[in-house]
Formats: structure tokens, C-alpha cells, sequence
């Protein structure tokens, strides 16, 4: 068995790696000072930026005919919340989002969007949730290409994203 040094080994990873490849799942074997290492690549990581713009008609959750909303992501156990917007049913976020994960980790399940009433004294009122497939946009779309969508919650409403991925470095 011909033994590769060290050098060798990471310039046969380096010609190995193909960046624009979902399938990065490399076993690697090789004899190195005698010893069998195996290397294992199971999966890139990729970041999902989610920008949320604005929503529209949403539901009037307090006595002025208003809400003061904001928006929950959850995506692969993790979650991230906006600001609040106060009194309006139109709010405007213009707020970024990034959510980090092994590719299948990450695309395993919907991005879940929930859109709440802020409440001081009491429990936040929750105003519309909706699901999203993420999985599509990484098929269809090249890294960092954005794309704009308009979802409508399931009670009223909708939410205005842009999204795009990216490779992590």
C-alpha cells in the first residue's frame, strides 16, 4: 500500500471538493504512516438569509383596530424574532435573518413564519402562522441569488421575504 503524506492528502481533498455540488458525501481512504485514516465529508453547511420586508392585512388583534406584530422564524429547533412594530396591521420590518445548518439538516423540515400580537399585560396573541419549503429554493435558485415571495398566513394576512443561500466559508 503506497503511504500519501500529510500534504498529499489535503491537496487530494482540496482537488476533491466541488462547491457547487449538493451531493459533498466523500469517503476517503488512505494509508498514512501505516495507519488507515478515513476521512468522512457528509455535508456542506449552508446559510439561509431570510429578509422580512413587510406583511399586509393583518388581523386587528387589539381595541383600536390595530396589532403591534411581530414575526417568529423557526427553522431546524432555533428561533429568531423580529422587533415589533406598534400600532398597525401594514408593519414594515426590514430585518435580516440567518439561520445556519448542514444542508440536510437544514432543509428537514419547513421554515415555520408565526405572526403575533405584542401584549404588555397579558399572553401575545398569535395572529397567523404559515409553513415554507425551503428545499425548492435551494434546488432552483444559484447561492446568493435572492428571490422575493408573498405568503399568505392561514387566518389573514400575508408576509412579504426575500430569501437567498449561500454557502458557508
Amino acid at each position: 500500500t503506497e503511504h500519501l503524506k500529510k500534504k498529499e492528502l489535503n491537496d487530494l481533498l482540496v482537488q476533491l471538493q466541488e462547491p457547487k455540488s449538493t451531493k459533498l458525501m466523500i469517503k476517503l481512504q488512505a494509508h498514512l504512516r501505516g495507519a488507515a485514516v478515513r476521512l468522512n465529508w457528509l455535508d456542506a453547511f449552508y446559510e439561509m438569509n431570510i429578509t422580512l420586508e413587510s406583511a399586509s392585512g393583518l388581523k386587528a388583534a387589539d381595541s383600536n383596530g390595530k396589532s403591534d406584530p411581530f414575526i417568529k422564524f423557526k427553522l431546524n429547533r432555533k428561533t429568531q424574532q423580529s422587533k415589533t412594530v406598534k400600532k398597525t396591521v401594514d408593519p414594515v420590518w426590514n430585518e435580516d435573518f440567518t439561520f445556519m445548518a448542514k444542508k440536510g439538516t437544514l432543509l428537514a423540515q419547513p421554515l415555520q413564519v408565526s405572526v403575533y400580537d405584542d401584549d404588555k399585560f397579558s399572553f401575545d396573541d398569535i395572529l397567523g402562522k404559515l409553513e415554507v419549503d425551503l428545499k425548492p429554493l435551494v434546488d432552483q435558485f444559484d447561492e446568493k441569488e435572492e428571490t422575493t415571495v408573498t405568503l399568505n398566513f392561514d387566518t389573514q394576512g400575508s408576509v412579504k421575504l426575500r430569501l437567498s443561500w449561500s454557502w458557508c466559508e
